[in-house]
């Protein structure tokens, strides 16, 4: 794992219920293929790969209570998502 965003609502500072973790493409399979469907805070996750989000490989686990996350496979910088 390199890096975690959890995407925050601009006006509360909230979570919205979704973040990315970027990790090599090989955590990323792995990570999917464990974490999706799972339960958490009586919600399944959805871990998957993020879609327009360019020249990154990601995948968003669930560390905190978040009942949606995505994965984002490239290469690249990490995007921010202030």
């Amino acid at each position: 794992m390199e890096a975690v965003e959890l995407v925050k609502d601009r006006e509360t500072g909230r979570p919205r219920g979704f973040g990315f973790v970027q990790m090599d493409a090989e955590g990323a399979a792995n990570a999917i293929k464990k974490l999706d469907g799972q339960q958490m805070g009586g919600r399944a996750l959805n871990v998957n790969e993020a879609r327009n989000v360019p020249k990154v490989v990601a995948v968003v686990v669930a560390a905190v209570v978040v009942p949606r996350v995505s994965v984002a496979k490239a290469t690249g910088s990490f995007p921010s998502f202030a």
